[in-house]
């Protein structure tokens, strides 16, 4: 069985292909919904992006293939398990000023960022 870290570490190794792919399934055509809340990723969307991170809300893809939350929420899978059924996750909304940590079925989808050390 593949662990997260290394199912992780390939699709960022392996660029041309992989990264395609998942840009395809995210889309990086979608905006986060807008909303009033001072701070929050859906308001102030022309200049809220001071980290540089450009977090997009693809929404999630529940076990069962069902997509959410497209347009609202955005949430990036860590390369840190929490057990063998689950991993930790960060977790982004449109109104909230928040970056949440929590931990998911391995069996759900959430997006994927690639970093260098």
């Amino acid at each position: 069985t593949l662990s997260l870290h290394d199912a992780l570490r390939s699709i960022c190794s392996n660029q041309t292909s992989n990264i395609q792919v998942l840009s395809h399934v995210v889309g990086a055509t979608f905006t986060w919904t807008t909303t009033a809340t001072a701070g929050a990723a859906g308001n102030d969307q022309a200049s809220n992006n001071s980290s540089g991170f450009t977090a997009l809300p693809g929404g999630y893809r529940l076990s069962y293939g069902a997509y959410v939350y497209v347009g609202g929420r955005g949430g990036w899978w860590s390369s840190t398990e929490y057990s063998t059924t689950y991993a930790w996750y960060r977790d982004m909304g449109y109104n909230s000023t928040n970056v949440v940590g929590d931990f998911g079925d391995k069996q759900d989808g959430f997006s994927v960022r690639c970093l260098r050390d």
